[in-house]
């Protein structure tokens, strides 16, 4: 045969020559229908039934640990048809993943066949071994995954018991990523092997499919474009200083050491540390909108996690404006907790974190149903980017993947100078860390609810025990420790760059966390007792040549509002109508003779706190979703505006100057005022009121005079009562 003579197309061996006698004629099988029918068609069957699996495990509505199963009805009658559409889509999804991965079975057993001369075998044993196979690669990513995000896979494996709970343990506890790395390579060499050799023989090119050939090649060189395309591009030069803001939800001070922290604790000790610096309001949204108003809540009128539109809708003057203002290029980039920033304006060119809203919940909730299809969206791809609405998901607070989202962001620039929030969300519960983090600290034998994350919230009528407390802790340090290390990866990247000396970089948080310490329960934002909550780290780095400064430790009280002011004062800039003051001086080294007073507020109870400290010391007023109100047009979730009254009303507050804090705790027989000596009693175990009444005298004028800027209160006797007269 010449070598330009076209090749004979078969999937058969070369014929022998046949038995002596008659044969029963057989219909011939077109090559090309068998491959679709076998491959193709026959895996994305295949993820067409794992679709339907997962389907059956449909439960009730959650969030945050806290369920409501009358939401799943509610929600679904809302969006029925979008929710239908969601799923279809996430059929499509099934069913392209199966038919690329029952191509690449099929093509592998035709390499086979073809090496070793012998036909394919008949439909029914083929599409067996397709089956076979398929399913092989499946438990393969599917294990690999769970290894990686066991929270992920909680309610599927875990939460059922019995041989699924069985094999999520063995999984986690007796695997390693090394091993699922190595079958991968494995399996993609001898997949590339077999079909290589069969390719290369001579007889058998003329037998294999140019088709199924070239397909193996588009496959092939897919993945090359896919592998090549996850290459960062090179970092543009910058010739400005920039500032990088480095926050974690929930980080305490006091949990940053060189042994936890490493990356952290190293950065502080080139830098200067305020060792007694507090948040106005231990909770993300009117934290966040203080540290950038440079305002207290009142003044800014963000008072809990779900204002309503027509607040949102208020534009508040930020320090992001004034870095804009003066060239900046300006982002923030979140996973769950950064949901916030896509709810308000703060002056964000680029705002790159989820959206919370009913119909992303609901959303969400019909990607955690696809236990089968969550492998390829998140080991595979390695990103949420091409499905952001997982970035939402409080299971998968990856930090890594926020540091690789920052690091794209950096490196694409356009030359100006950058002004970047990033907000890492794994410290905040459910303390959900990857692979191998939430195994780190944790107690061997443990093998409760908790395991991988935070499972549930209870009350203080059903306090968890020791047991359970402890392993919460572990997996807040756990998380707290992979954080850290994704802090390392982008100082690193950033060194590498030659960024590090023009970039002014400042650490912080939100809020701390109360860890069960002295019936503080866990959480934060729910009563003010203590400083774990509301203690927050404060570490500046500025760049090189940007103020006269040296590494040191300030022991000045200082607040979260002082922070926007501070930005402002690093780039030349001021924040008018802020509360708050300007550090510079501080970080210079310059003596502040007094410091103000710190004044706090409690955040929203929409659930029963694990705190035992606040035991008949609420004015309960709303309990669960149900208190919620959905905007008509962009399905936002805020509380309903006729209990904005009482959530006033139920606000505890307190005061906190040189030491000592007072604190106003209304309930519905009387009101409260309680003195803590917080030197001698860090954790305000014992109120001392009544042997320090000078104390109380000093500063309980300085509380009732903040209370009264708010312009929605009046005071009526020892309480303070809405005031819709002086409302703005």
């Amino acid at each position: 045969m010449s070598r330009d003579a076209p090749l004979p197309i078969h999937d058969v061996a070369p014929p022998v020559a046949p038995p002596s006698g008659p044969t029963p004629a057989r219909p011939p099988v077109r090559p090309l229908r068998r491959f679709v029918l076998s491959g193709p068609i026959l895996g994305a069957l295949i993820y067409v039934g794992l679709f339907a699996r997962s389907l059956i495990g449909f439960g009730a509505g959650e969030y945050m640990g806290v369920e409501d199963s009358g939401i799943i009805d509610r929600a679904i009658a809302m969006f029925k048809t979008e929710v239908l559409t969601l799923q279809a889509q996430l059929l499509g999804l099934y069913a392209a993943v199966g038919a690329v991965v029952g191509t690449l079975a099929y093509l592998f057993l035709l390499a086979v066949a073809t090496l070793r001369a012998k036909p394919l075998p008949g439909s029914w044993r083929l599409g067996l071994r397709v089956l076979g196979l398929v399913l092989l690669v499946h438990t393969g990513f599917l294990l690999s995954s769970m290894l990686e995000y066991p929270q992920v896979y909680y309610d599927p494996f875990f939460a059922k018991g019995g041989v699924w709970k069985a094999l999520q343990v063995a999984v986690t506890d007796y695997t390693s990523p090394g091993f699922y790395r190595g079958l991968a390579w494995f399996a993609a060499l001898g997949w590339v092997s077999t079909v290589a050799a069969a390719v290369a023989r001579a007889r058998a090119i003329a037998r294999f499919p140019r088709r199924s050939a070239a397909l193996a090649g588009v496959l092939g060189v897919g993945l090359g474009v896919w592998v090549g395309a996850a290459t960062i591009a090179p970092t543009p030069p910058v010739t400005k200083a920039n500032v990088l803001v480095l926050a974690v939800d929930s980080l305490r001070p006091d949990f940053i050491s060189a042994d936890l922290t490493p990356r952290l604790h190293a950065l502080s000790t080139d830098a200067v540390v305020f060792d007694d610096a507090y948040t106005v309001m231990a909770r993300t949204f009117p934290s966040w909108v203080s540290m950038l108003t440079g305002q207290y809540p009142h003044t800014h009128g963000v008072r809990h996690m779900f204002p309503s539109p027509e607040n949102l809708a208020v534009r508040r003057h930020t320090v992001i404006d004034e870095l804009a203002a003066r060239g900046y290029r300006t982002a923030v980039i979140s996973d769950f907790a950064g949901d916030i920033f896509s709810r308000i304006e703060l002056g964000f060119e680029e705002v790159r974190v989820p959206r919370f809203t009913l119909w992303s919940n609901v959303a969400l909730g019909g990607f955690k149903l696809h236990h089968h299809i969550l492998p390829y969206l998140l080991s595979v791809l390695g990103s949420t980017k091409q499905f952001p609405i997982l970035k939402l998901w409080e299971r998968l607070a990856d930090p890594s993947l926020v540091t690789r989202e920052v690091w794209d962001w950096i490196a694409n620039g356009d030359g100006r100078p950058f002004a970047l929030v990033v907000f890492y969300s794994g410290a905040h519960f459910p303390y959900a860390a990857p692979y191998p983090y939430y195994q780190e600290g944790t107690a061997a034998a443990y093998d409760g609810p908790s395991r991988y994350h935070k499972a549930a919230w209870v009350d203080a009528d059903h306090a968890p025990g020791a047991e359970e407390q402890a392993q919460a802790v572990a997996l807040y340090r756990g998380a707290l420790r992979g954080t850290d290390a994704a802090i390392g990866t982008l100082l690193d990247r950033l060194d590498g760059a030659g960024l590090m000396a023009q970039t002014s970089i400042i650490v912080t948080a939100d809020h701390g966390e109360n860890l069960y310490e002295s019936g503080f329960g866990i959480g934060h934002g729910d009563h003010l007792r203590g400083t774990v909550s509301s203690k927050i780290p404060l570490i500046v780095r500025p760049a090189a040549g940007k103020t006269a400064w040296k590494p040191h430790r300030v022991p000045n009280t200082v607040r979260s509002i002082d922070l926007g002011p501070t930005l402002a004062s690093l780039v030349g800039a001021r924040l008018d109508k802020a509360d708050g003051t300007s550090l510079l001086p501080l970080i210079e080294g310059r003596e502040r003779l007094s410091d103000p007073p710190v004044f706090f507020e409690t955040g929203l109870w929409f659930i029963n706190p694990e705190a035992e400290v606040l035991k008949n010391r609420t004015l309960p007023f709303m309990q669960g979703f149900g208190a919620f109100a959905v905007a008509p047009d962009t399905k936002e979730i805020f509380l309903d505006p006729s209990l904005d009254d009482d959530f006033l009303v139920a606000k505890h507050r307190a005061v906190y100057h040189d030491g000592w804090k007072l604190m106003y705790v209304p309930t519905r027989e009387k009101v409260l005022w309680e003195l803590y000596d917080t030197k001698k009693d860090p954790f305000e175990e014992k109120d001392v009121a009544s042997t320090h009444p000078e104390q109380v005298e000093r500063l309980k004028p300085m509380l009732r005079e903040w209370i009264l800027r708010d312009p929605a209160l009046r005071p009526q006797g020892e309480w303070f009562v809405p005031a819709p007269e002086l409302r703005r």
